[in-house]
């Protein structure tokens, strides 16, 4: 599994709000903005770097024997890497439908119901004991 380095949203993230205060003028409700986004930032990057070994540890137990591992993995990374690849595409045409609707948070609404989907799925997961090649 490739590391996953999460050092590029922080420069970018710092980019943005550099941008953003070099274009307002200088109060307080800004800076309580400027400390909200890195803090976001920094909770999010912190985050999905602890979520991708734990997904790895669930993703390894889940495998009924050790011989279908390998295609468990490359199943994972293929899927990983496909949501990757449409996931800005789709969330780009549902942001354009929002702005034809007069609602500009479509997209965002849209990625909170799968959010919440996934974590409701996530409460029925259980654990059935184990691998069934461990002697």
């Amino acid at each position: 599994m490739a590391a996953y380095r999460s050092d590029g949203l922080y420069k970018a993230s710092t980019a943005v709000v550099l941008i953003n205060q070099s274009n307002t003028v200088y109060c307080s409700q800004s800076r309580q903005l400027t400390a909200g986004v890195y803090a976001l930032v920094v909770w999010k990057c912190t985050f999905a770097t602890l979520a991708y070994p734990s997904n790895a540890i669930l993703l390894t137990n889940s495998a009924p024997s050790l011989l279908m591992l390998g295609t468990i993995n490359g199943v994972a990374a293929s899927t990983a890497s496909l949501s990757r690849a449409f996931g800005p595409t789709v969330s780009g045409f549902l942001f354009s439908a929002g702005l034809g609707l007069g609602y500009s948070g479509l997209a965002w609404w849209c990625s909170a119901i799968i959010a919440v989907v996934g974590a409701i799925i996530s409460l029925f997961v259980t654990d059935e004991g184990g691998r069934m090649d461990v002697d």
